[in-house]
């Protein structure tokens, strides 16, 4: 179980980098809104984003995991 937790870890660091970076951009250009955004609010968005992904990478991974096990169960069965 541990195993799981830390791969799972992993996989949300990888994904919260790309999607950190992603946040930062936006919220710096001013994405949907008319004004653009200051460096303290992207460091603060990117920041909640690797947190939780990171946060929520073992329980991501399992429901990935399960939904797979699901898909092919029914595919085979069809």
């Amino acid at each position: 179980m541990s195993d799981f937790l830390l791969v799972g870890t992993l996989v949300g660091l990888a994904f919260s980098l790309f999607h950190a970076a992603y946040m930062s951009r936006l919220v710096l250009s001013g994405g949907n809104s008319g004004t653009q955004g200051t460096g303290i609010s992207a460091l603060n968005f990117a920041l909640w984003t690797f947190g939780l992904w990171i946060l929520m990478g073992g329980y991501l991974l399992g429901f990935w995991l399960i939904a797979v096990v699901f898909y092919a169960v029914f595919k085979a069965f069809r």
